[in-house]
């Protein structure tokens, strides 16, 4: 089962619009090349440089002989991730945004 992209409240299309959702479809090939982007398994694997084995087999649990496909995707989901989030001022706060640090007298104007 995949999400259907002409179906703008599926996980997808709303990941398309807003890559920080944390919307998930179970089957769904893209949902869980975006859900593995954000795993422990992937970032040890980033960490590394190289694929570790624990990620390597998530990728072929979840995509099969399509692994390298699978890898390809989260690799690209991470990044787009990685791109849409706020960047944190030094110091602040998880969460906070930085005209709240600002107010507070943290963080860069």
């Amino acid at each position: 089962m995949t999400c259907d992209p002409a179906n703008p409240a599926s996980p997808c299309a709303i990941a398309e619009r807003d890559p920080l959702t944390g919307l998930i479809r179970a089957g769904c090939p893209e949902c869980a090349a975006r859900a593995l982007s954000q795993g422990m398994p992937f970032w040890y694997s980033q960490r590394a440089g190289s694929l570790t084995p624990e990620y390597r087999r998530s990728l072929e649990v979840l995509f099969g002989s399509r692994w390298s496909d699978g890898h390809a995707r989260a690799k690209a989901w991470a990044q787009r991730i990685a791109a849409a989030r706020p960047v944190q001022a030094a110091g602040a706060p998880i969460g906070a945004q930085q005209s709240d640090t600002a107010a507070a007298g943290g963080g860069r104007p």
